[in-house]
């Protein structure tokens, strides 16, 4: 029972994961659009939700965080976070020149916070069917990225302030590129898989 239950958690989270932040539709309306005027949002509400729902599946199977002790993922993470912690004590006592204790405390905690979201994507894709049903939601996520490149395209300046390029939610056409391409490889690599 408690197994199906953390599938019926794991994998709307998973397939709303994608949505919010592949498509990069959550860092878009967390800074207002790009022609928007409104006040810009918190994007991290996102990403705090998702580490309770991963503390929803490990409460729910305990499994999950026997594998993820055994993942050379947590151990590269624990690396890390040991390497900015360091980091952080040694230019707390040589400071560049125009960085405040602000910066260094907010550079610090954004990284932490990578580090924690990367762990918690790890813990709620960690079953078959939601990999499965996670590759389906990414092809969706990437033709809805190159409708909205077109749109961008036809109708320029709705998303990106670049004229000429499109960008879509990502507002920057690098980042758009970068991620039409990865949804790209994710959705030839299940064609591969099927054929195969």
């Amino acid at each position: 029972m408690k197994s199906d239950f953390t599938k019926i958690v794991r994998i709307p989270s998973a397939i709303l994961l994608v949505a919010l932040e592949f498509t990069h539709i959550a860092a878009f309306w967390a800074g207002g659009g790009n022609a928007s005027a409104s006040a810009p949002h918190s994007r991290y509400s996102f990403q705090f939700a998702t580490y309770g729902l991963a503390t929803v599946v490990l409460l729910l199977d305990p499994e999950a965080l026997r594998r993820l002790l055994r993942k050379p993922i947590l151990r590269w993470s624990f690396c890390l976070l040991l390497l900015l912690t360091w980091s952080m004590l040694v230019r707390t006592f040589a400071p560049p020149v125009g960085y405040t204790d602000y910066d260094f405390a907010r550079y610090f905690a954004l990284r932490v916070n990578a580090i924690g979201f990367l762990l918690t994507c790890v813990i709620i894709f960690d079953d078959p069917r939601v990999l499965r049903m996670t590759g389906q939601s990414l092809v969706l996520a990437t033709l809805l990225g190159v409708a909205l490149n077109i749109y961008d395209l036809l109708h320029p300046g709705i998303f990106s302030g670049i004229p000429g390029r499109a960008a879509g939610f990502y507002v920057q056409p690098n980042g758009a590129g970068m991620a039409l391409v990865f949804g790209g490889l994710i959705g030839l690599g299940r064609r591969r898989v099927r054929a195969g």
